[in-house]
């Protein structure tokens, strides 16, 4: 995927090679790149967990005499230098404040031992002209977009905020995990993927925030849950030691944690028919990944219908304004859905309005 990135980019490539028990034989792992893509612009080497600096003055002189790109340094190998994971990955950074030293420690060994000077002279790239810039749209905020952000909802594509601001969304962000409830002017409702089950005790104790959801989507502000916001917006989160924690209860079924992967990967998208983001026909391209399944209590409405590698499924729930489900859109695939979320939200600000 990042070579795929550098030749869209024409941007120059730094190759960080795992050089742990190997010398010269490092050399064939550059040059294996080299000929595997040769239209990748693969402009320097850095070696990574060597033994010591000896070894990698070894590595060092294969690469360059073999390959013909500059080594510009190198990291030492140190097994206590590791980032924590969990079934999803690493730890979000939201999440981890305590890993400051860990990064100065980290940029302190990368100064002392590789050319940053060089590096810099490395990565220069020439401009990219963009004909049809998406998030440039001059616009002033229409309508406002809560959205839910804080250790158990943050994984959001950026991108997707420049988009909704860029079709006229202001975003104000709130913390469900704080006790913060939706804001009473919100005019759409954004809640993204993340842990819920990693904080599910805590947010099944927060009934304000549970309650002004509730009221919100009920009042039929334009909603997107996404992953952990489906996730809490169903009954409950049954987490692994089979703990019951009552979520917000506006989706029919609870949802149940294992520690077997559940799904992973990339989606085609289509909407089903009343689909306030699909209007006018169109596809989005997406992604899932999780290690819970979702056990109904009744029949309900699909959100979307999914393509991936093993074929079509319907996916997700959907309930007037209402959009939820496990997979995560990244908008750039379809710009149309931040035009239709941001008219629903104008349309249903103009309802309510007009009702007073």
């Amino acid at each position: 995927t990042t070579a795929e990135i550098s030749l869209i980019t024409n941007s120059p490539v730094l190759l960080v090679v795992n050089c742990a028990s190997m010398a010269r034989s490092a050399a064939a792992i550059v040059k294996g790149f080299q000929q595997f893509l040769p239209e990748a612009n693969i402009v320097g080497v850095i070696a990574n967990r060597v033994g010591s600096e000896g070894h990698y003055k070894l590595v060092k002189a294969a690469i360059e005499q073999e390959c013909h790109i500059p080594v510009v340094g190198y990291l030492k190998r140190n097994d206590d230098l590791t980032i924590p994971e969990r079934h999803l990955g690493l730890i979000p950074s939201i999440e981890r404040g305590e890993l400051t030293p860990f990064f100065e420690q980290l940029g302190k060994l990368v100064h002392d031992t590789i050319d940053i000077e060089k590096v810099y002279e490395l990565a220069l790239a020439p401009k990219i002209e963009i004909n049809d810039p998406i998030f440039t749209k001059p616009s002033v905020p229409q309508v406002k977009i809560a959205v839910a952000r804080d250790a158990a909802f943050n994984f959001y594509y950026e991108e997707n905020f420049e988009l909704l601001k860029a079709y006229g969304a202001e975003l104000v962000e709130f913390s469900p995990l704080k006790g913060e409830t939706v804001p009473q002017d919100a005019d759409g409702l954004y809640i993204g993927g993340g842990f819920p089950e990693e904080f599910a005790e805590t947010l099944a104790q927060q009934i304000d925030v549970k309650n002004s959801v509730r009221a919100a989507i009920q009042k039929g502000i334009p909603t997107l849950a996404e992953c952990g916001g489906f996730m809490f917006l169903t009954d409950a989160i049954v987490t692994t030691d089979d703990t019951y924690h009552e979520m917000v209860g506006l989706i029919p079924g609870q949802v149940r944690m294992q520690t077997k992967l559940a799904a992973l990967g990339y989606r085609e998208v289509t909407g089903k028919p009343g689909n306030f983001l699909f209007k006018g026909d169109i596809q989005a391209k997406g992604h899932e990944f999780h290690y819970s399944t979702f056990h109904s209590k009744k029949e309900f409405s699909p959100a979307y219908d999914t393509k991936g590698m093993r074929g079509m499924k319907e996916e997700g729930y959907m309930n007037n304004n209402l959009i939820a489900g496990y997979t995560h859109f990244h908008f750039g695939s379809s710009t149309k859905m931040v035009e239709n979320w941001v008219e629903q939200c104008k349309a249903v600000k103009k309802e309510r309005r007009d009702a007073v």
